[in-house]
């Protein structure tokens, strides 16, 4: 992996933070972790093991657009930015795992349809919203997020894996510039759907697909949680190699312990990386539960890998 297939960022200030996974919150989350539970449910129509959200977004009007997911990202949002201003000083990046097919409408508009699409309004179209084509877009909850938290400064939306450690960069890249005083960064994904977790459990077969959303806010000045990233792509390998893996993580400066919770959580695609460094960052805070390692860190490093080749390393560090 050559040097200009990776970029990377200075440290950030985390001033809030806030996540739902198949656990449950943040609190949640991090009691299950520390008991040793995980999340997962038989799904009768694949045989897999899966991990699905327990929250649910409320039924709003940008829920009937977008899709629920989006408007839970909102709500995700919302509870990790209360510190932060609204304005051209804030922005809003969000991280997403891509196109998913949203089957609670398609399913419904399909089922009856015949093969040279005769009455297809009738069969089963007319059910759809006649805006149905913007659950499909993905900045969809960076728009939403962006308008209703007010953060309509400097954004982006990414797709992918590592989508996380691209919106962290692009984030830092806007606050160590000074085009932003204050950044909120969003990660989003459902690698659920049955063709998504067939697909999942024949290239990974240790993998429980799950859903997942985190978000964060940062700021350029000091805090005592800091996090850096890194991301880049193994042009070679859509698995990325081990050799590029190590590449991209030494561009960041060694931390006490490399972690990840998706044994717990479930792998939640673009979220599993933001996730993670949630509550790594509060596990450092509040306490590092012995039954995960003995002895506290006081730094740790989280790494996300996958097809097409995207990687992504975080590192959290809580001053003491």
């Amino acid at each position: 992996m050559s040097a200009a297939a990776a970029t990377g960022t200075g440290t950030m200030a985390l001033i809030g933070a806030a996540i739902e996974t198949p656990l449950g919150d943040l609190a949640a989350t991090i009691a299950a972790i520390a008991e040793g539970r995980r999340a997962g449910v038989h799904d009768a129509a694949t045989g897999l093991v899966v991990a699905r959200l327990v929250a649910r977004p409320p039924d709003t009007r940008h829920a009937r657009l977008v899709g629920a997911l989006p408007v839970l990202a909102l709500e995700v949002a919302r509870s990790a930015a209360r510190q932060v201003p609204r304005g051209p000083r804030t922005g809003a990046f969000v991280a997403t795992g891509g196109l998913r097919v949203q089957w609670e409408a398609l399913a419904p508009a399909m089922a009856e349809q015949a093969a040279g699409g005769a009455n297809a309004w009738a069969r089963g179209l007319a059910r759809m919203h006649p805006l149905w084509m913007l659950r499909y877009l993905s900045n969809a909850a960076h728009a939403i997020i962006a308008a209703e938290l007010g953060a309509v400064g400097d954004g982006a939306t990414f797709a992918g894996p590592a989508a996380a450690a691209s919106a962290l960069v692009a984030a830092g890249a806007a606050l160590d510039a000074g085009a932003l005083d204050h950044a909120i960064v969003v990660a989003l994904d459902d690698v659920t759907a049955d063709e998504v977790s067939v697909e999942l459990r024949a290239r990974l077969p240790g993998v429980i697909p799950g859903t997942g959303v985190a978000a964060i806010a940062l700021a350029r000045r000091a805090g005592s949680v800091q996090l850096a990233a890194v991301d880049g792509v193994d042009p070679e390998h859509a698995e990325p190699s081990p050799a590029a893996i190590a590449e991209l993580r030494a561009r960041l400066p060694r931390a006490d312990r490399d972690v990840g919770f998706a044994a717990a959580t479930g792998w939640l695609g673009a979220a599993s990386l933001l996730v993670d460094a949630v509550v790594a960052a509060e596990l450092l805070r509040a306490g590092w539960p012995p039954r995960l390692d003995p002895g506290a860190p006081r730094s740790v490093t989280i790494t996300a890998a996958a097809s097409p080749g995207q990687i992504g390393v975080v590192r959290v560090e809580v001053a003491r």
